[in-house]
């Protein structure tokens, strides 16, 4: 009820200032659905609620994205959220000029339309900075009827510039909810606001089990980010699932997204090669289950290898992760010059995965700008020497009760 009256409350244009919140029942393929709304937008374009199912009703912003629009069906402390991060300010950059970008569309064999660069795009260079078209709370519809679900969804798409839902209508799927389905990403709103978000030109980046990019969620904003250097009329690609996984069961998990997956990485020419590469991705989880244990057996290089394995299958987009672990282990064992080293490529890859406020990066920040500081500096040498010692202190003791 609090967005409702703010709504109603607002601060409004003179020519709707006299418009008034208006209660009704409302006759449409919704049936009991009852339509709620002030009959005017507020002053930052918002209006709404409308055509509510239980706690969740439709909101929209004609304003949103220079006229593009913005439709979300969610609940009223949901789309409050939605409504102020629509005003902030993202940490992020731009939104791609659609001018000038840096890729064009293009119809890629066997997967239908993708993104293909057309110029040399640089390690950590912004691909795409887009905002959503629709999104809707993935616990909106449990046990409705489709065809009510689908009428709202009409409704919704009406509120969109016609350019908007265009956009939306060309992507795969035979209706709203299969193109809602297969091309939306999870968008957080506040805390417990789990939503689908459709942002048409994003969804136009293809699979890839070794991906060129990753993406990253600024507010509302969907950031796409060059994990690697991308050659002049190569696909953008990125990543669907969990890539950490042997092929099996990579594959597996990509036929639930509607396709069998083709890429260089799963069409490997032969038994060798491919069996190489899932021993290559166990090794990885052997090596990160031992240097997150401080009792596990590793040396001052199990880092180093950990990071060498990633380039060789180039998982650049969990660089971060393990040369985060890396960074922490040379400090364990007191070499400081390879903290520096691997904790600045640390930082570099956190901030194009996750941004420049990622939750790891003032902490690697204080580890690179004075690494014998840190709580974990000879760490792993200490507790070697201590076991040895005790071990010592032992034997003397022995040796003196026999005395």
């Amino acid at each position: 009820m609090l967005w409702i009256h703010l709504l109603c409350t607002a601060v409004l244009p003179s020519t709707l200032a006299l418009a008034e919140c208006l209660w009704q029942d409302y006759s449409s393929p919704l049936d009991d659905t009852v339509r709620q709304t002030c009959g005017a937008e507020d002053a930052t374009g918002w209006q709404g609620p409308e055509h509510c199912m239980g706690d969740s009703c439709l909101y929209w912003n004609p304003r949103y994205n220079n006229g593009q629009g913005l439709a979300l069906i969610t609940r009223g402390e949901q789309a409050m959220e939605a409504a102020a991060l629509t005003e902030a300010a993202t940490d992020g950059p731009p939104l791609t000029s659609p001018e000038d970008p840096p890729f064009r569309v293009a119809e890629v064999p066997g997967k239908g339309r993708g993104l293909v660069a057309t110029r040399l795009i640089r390690t950590g260079e912004v691909v795409l900075s887009v905002r959503p078209v629709l999104a809707v709370d993935v616990d909106a519809f449990h046990g409705l009827p489709e065809a009510k679900v689908g009428a709202l969804y009409d409704r919704a798409l009406e509120k969109l510039s016609p350019a908007a839902r265009e956009g939306f209508m060309g992507q795969a799927g035979d209706d709203v909810r299969a193109k809602l389905a297969r091309n939306a990403f999870t968008l957080w709103i506040g805390a417990r606001g789990k939503h689908m978000a459709v942002y048409p030109q994003a969804a136009l980046i293809n699979h890839d089990c070794r991906p060129s990019t990753t993406y990253r969620l600024s507010n509302l904003t969907h950031i796409t980010t060059a994990v690697r250097d991308i050659q002049p009329g190569e696909e953008i690609s990125l990543s669907y699932i969990d890539l950490m996984q042997p092929r099996a069961e990579r594959q597996a998990r990509l036929r639930g997204w509607g396709f069998d997956c083709r890429c260089r990485q799963c069409s490997l020419p032969d038994h060798a090669a491919a069996a190489a590469s899932d021993a290559n991705v166990a090794r990885i989880h052997e090596l990160t289950a031992a240097l997150d244990s401080l009792d596990g057996a590793v040396t001052a290089d199990t880092g180093r290898e950990l990071v060498a394995l990633h380039e060789r299958e180039r998982l650049h987009l969990y660089l971060g992760a393990a040369c985060t672990r890396a960074a922490l282990n040379f400090g364990m064992f007191g070499m400081r010059d390879e903290v520096v080293a691997y904790g600045e490529r640390a930082i570099e890859a956190l901030e194009r995965q996750l941004g420049p406020r990622a939750a790891d990066i003032p902490s690697l920040k204080a580890l690179v700008e004075d690494p014998t500081g840190h709580w974990t500096w000879g760490l792993r040498t200490r507790r070697g020497k201590g076991k040895g010692e005790e071990e010592e202190v032992r034997g003397d003791e022995a040796a003196s009760n026999e005395l």
